[in-house]
Parts: C-alpha cells; structure tokens; sequence
C-alpha cells in the first residue's frame, strides 16, 4: 500500500499514470519551447521542436522508470518501456542531428557572436566605396 492510496489500486494504475505524464510533459515540452519568445508574431513551429521534445521526454521516462520502481512491480513492462525510451532517445537524438559535431557551421550567431558582422559585410566595409 502507498501513502494515501487504496489497497485495491492495481498496479496497471500506475502504468496508466505513467503514460499520461509522458503524454503531458511532451506537450509541456513542446509549448514550453516558445517560452522566450516576446511576441506571437516571432512563434515559428518547427518540427525540430518537436524532436527536441521528444528527446527531453525520453529521457525522462528512462530517469523516472528507475528511481521510482517500487511504483512499476512488472519487470517485463519495465523493461519493455526502457528499451522502448532507449530507443525513442536514439531515434530523436539522430532526428535533430546529434550524430554531427557541434556547432554545425561557422555561421551560426553563436560561433560568430551576436551581432558582429559576417565576412562578406567586413569586406565590403573595407572596400573603397565610389561617391558619384
């Protein structure tokens, strides 16, 4: 018996519970991805965002799965949900491009910092400009 919980709860209840926290924790996820985002007019969907979620959630089920086992007594389902998590990590991870190193390209605002100029502007700064 669990704290607060009848003694005629089964266990699939808590299986049950487990899949709707995924379920909303992904669709968390996927709204929370425009939390720093100031107006509606710069919300642009992506379905990166929604590979990104679903790597976030995978990983959670493989965190949560363990460290709350007392909650899930079958071993099967347990392990069919690891390795389902497992492999949906694997399958997101390769979806956003984890298999490239990081960054992925000299242009990006992170490899060049924000708001510097990129080189074609830098060359075109320095060119002689004709006045006429």
């Amino acid at each position: 018996m669990y704290a607060g919980r009848a003694v005629h709860e089964k266990p699939t209840g808590h299986y049950l519970r487990l899949f709707l926290m995924i379920v909303l924790s992904f669709l968390a996820m996927c709204a929370l991805m425009y939390a720093m985002v100031n107006t509606f007019g710069n919300v642009y969907s992506s379905l990166n965002q929604v590979y990104m979620a679903g790597l976030m959630t995978a990983a959670m089920l493989l965190i949560e799965l363990p460290f709350m086992g007392g909650m899930y007594p079958n071993r099967r389902l347990n392990a069919m949900l690891l390795a389902a998590g497992a492999a949906a990590l694997r399958l997101f991870w390769m979806a956003t491009g984890g298999r490239r190193r990081f960054p992925t390209s000299n242009s990006s605002s992170c490899a060049r910092g924000r708001g510097s100029r990129t080189q074609a502007s830098r060359s075109s700064a320095n060119s002689p400009r004709s006045t006429g």
